[in-house]
């Protein structure tokens, strides 16, 4: 899918761009891969952040792009799209400074998608839907500038396009609407990690899609072109897989103990690189547990691995997104490991 579309852009009739792609946080096999592909395109320039356990932000991955862009019009776009050979061409030719530019694309079906894979060059669409309600953007980059770019409080899943586009309002732009060639959206899967009372093997944060629209909501009450905390937007704290811990902090799933050092003594740690190792308690669920709190009802509560999972990804979410982190979950060992710069 990464190959079709960057061909389809390394052909099209207008000549004079590159492509920002930013690489977020893969596997080292997965970005060697990518090394390998773009070396057929000579117009891609490759942002590879080595962010490996820190959570999913497309805000953030976006504004690092932005900062890098060398042209001042840029035009924000997903992976997994086809462009025709004008598309380019088309949307400068439409493109005014004084307006911010969304636009349409197809999603095709499964069936369509494979065909278009299988042969690029005589591709027509049986079946698809038109949108706009997608990320598409065309703009300048002063304009980005202006409002410090995509609000990096958003992670994981929603809220971002919609937000940006609402400051730019704020900011006097007008939305202008794309007569642009067919631009296909490819196929694939969406995977939504749902709700467990197993542990799931990554970050999960539940509720976040609401979560993130009431940001979305905050953000517009308050009338702000600025994203609040953002004075150094476009750049990423990663952490050093070399550097050993000033401290390390052994916790079981007790209840008071993770709620406590969650929300209190971890920021007691400030200056210092931390690492947090959580597993469950010998005593969690065994009989006697259980027996004490049938019987008196005062036996320390205990969280499952996943409650705290969810605790963790919140707290990273709202209070050390811009601290530099790896936090990981180990289904084999049955624990979660978090590595902090507190």
């Amino acid at each position: 899918m990464v190959k079709v579309s960057l061909n389809s852009l390394a052909h099209q009739t207008w000549s004079d761009f590159e492509v920002i792609f930013v690489d977020y946080g893969s596997s080292p096999s997965h970005l060697e891969e990518l090394r390998v592909l773009l070396k057929d395109f000579s117009c891609v320039r490759l942002i590879s952040v080595p962010v490996f356990g820190k959570l999913w932000s497309r805000s953030i991955a976006l504004n690092l792009g932005i900062k890098e862009a060398s042209y001042e019009i840029l035009f924000i776009v997903d992976v997994d799209l086809f462009f025709a050979s004008s598309t380019l061409e088309s949307v400068l030719a439409e493109y005014d400074p004084r307006f911010y530019y969304g636009g349409y694309w197809h999603f095709l079906d499964q069936e369509d998608s494979k065909r278009l894979l299988a042969n690029t060059t005589a591709f027509e669409a049986k079946c698809f839907k038109l949108s706009d309600d997608n990320g598409m953007l065309l703009i300048s980059k002063e304009h980005l500038f202006a409002v410090h770019g995509y609000d990096e409080f958003f992670h994981l899943y929603g809220g971002e396009d919609t937000d940006l586009k609402n400051r730019l309002k704020r900011l006097g732009l007008q939305k202008q609407i794309l007569k642009s060639p067919s631009i296909y959206h490819l196929w694939h899967p969406h995977v939504i990690q749902k709700r467990s009372k197993s542990l799931i093997a990554q970050p999960f944060a539940f509720n976040v899609k609401r979560i993130n629209e009431k940001h979305v909501f905050f953000n517009e009450s308050e009338k702000l072109t600025i994203p609040s905390g953002q004075s150094h937007w476009g750049t990423v704290k990663s952490i050093d897989p070399q550097k050993n811990a000033d401290k390390i902090i052994q916790l079981e799933n007790v209840h008071s103990q993770i709620v406590h050092f969650f929300y209190h003594s971890i920021f007691q740690f400030s200056g210092k690189f931390i690492e947090v190792i959580i597993r469950e308690s010998e005593k969690y669920g065994n009989a006697k547990t259980k027996f004490k709190t049938l019987i008196k009802g005062n036996s320390e509560p205990f969280m499952t691995l996943q409650e705290i999972n969810e605790l963790i990804t919140e707290q990273l979410i709202f209070a050390h997104r811009h601290r530099a982190y790896s936090f990981k979950v180990d289904l084999t060992e049955k624990k979660l490991q978090l590595k902090i710069a507190v």
